[in-house]
């Protein structure tokens, strides 16, 4: 008897949106602006695909990477991993409604980014 293989399986841009906006809650992204650190955040996908990450009251993020191209990756997400790039610019009044009605109760959002995603790739693992 074989053992099964896995293949990756790519995803294309609405695909890869269709799995990070559902369910509409907070996710992990890993944040990448050129010349810094990756940075573990969690974050909101509005259904238009941007990608709204609040800093709380650090305002740090949203100095170092505005108007400044972005790379957010989605690891493991739905047995997906999928990667956005995009460009930074603040929050916005609809950005701060959205992510106080979708993330834990607590979380303060005076700063943070808004990611305005060109493109997503991904990929699934799949069993043959």
């Amino acid at each position: 008897m074989d053992s099964p293989t896995l293949s990756e399986q790519p995803l294309s841009h609405q695909q890869c949106l269709g799995v990070i906006t559902r369910p509409r809650c907070g996710r992990m992204v890993v944040v990448t602006i050129t010349g810094a650190p990756p940075l573990a955040l969690l974050c909101v996908v509005s259904t238009g695909g941007d990608i709204i990450v609040p800093t709380g009251t650090d305002p740090r993020l949203e100095r170092l990477a505005h108007d400044k191209p972005v790379t957010v990756e989605f690891p493991d997400e739905a047995g997906c991993t999928i990667t956005g790039v995009g460009l930074a610019c603040p929050l916005r009044h609809e950005d701060r409604v959205l992510a106080r009605a979708t993330l834990p109760r607590g979380h303060t959002f005076d700063h943070g980014i808004r990611v305005l995603i060109a493109r997503l790739t991904g990929s699934r693992v799949v069993q043959r």
